[in-house]
């Protein structure tokens, strides 16, 4: 398996355009060619992190139940409400982040606060907290098992 998928790699790279720039937007943006409805589902698919799978599966069995999901439910409304009056916006003007935006709408050092804060969230508080989730979880399973 692990041959064929060099093989794979290897034989779709040399088709590959030599512009770094292209190739990364080609990669991230699946080359500006997708349609609406893809776009749609990227961004919920883009929503579901393993911080849902372990911790949402964790509070829905215990004390919280269903309302968990509500998290989800809201998110999806919530990205059809942007779709619908922001994603035009971005589309026309080329605007693939929401630092960019910020830049667009205000300046430099609006994207530049907006980018640094939500690294530091991110690594911060975010990773953290998956890595202590699956830690949890890989102890439960391959201890309790062996």
């Amino acid at each position: 398996f692990m041959l064929s998928v060099i093989g794979v790699g290897m034989i779709k790279s040399r088709n590959t355009k030599t512009n770094s720039e292209t190739s990364a937007t080609d990669y991230f943006l699946a080359g500006r060619g997708l349609s609406w409805w893809l776009i749609g589902f990227s961004l919920i698919a883009a929503n579901i992190s393993a911080e849902q799978f372990v911790g949402m599966s964790g509070q829905g069995a215990g004390l919280e139940g269903l309302s968990v999901a509500s998290w989800e439910w809201i998110a999806a409304i919530t990205l059809v409400v942007v779709a619908f009056f922001l994603l035009p916006y971005f589309l026309r003007t080329g605007i693939t982040t929401i630092p960019e935006f910020l830049e667009v709408r205000y300046n430099h050092w609006a994207r530049l606060v907006m980018t640094l804060s939500m690294m530091l969230i991110l690594i911060g508080v975010s990773l953290i907290g998956v890595i202590y989730a699956g830690a949890i979880t890989m102890t439960r399973l391959f201890v309790e098992v062996g």
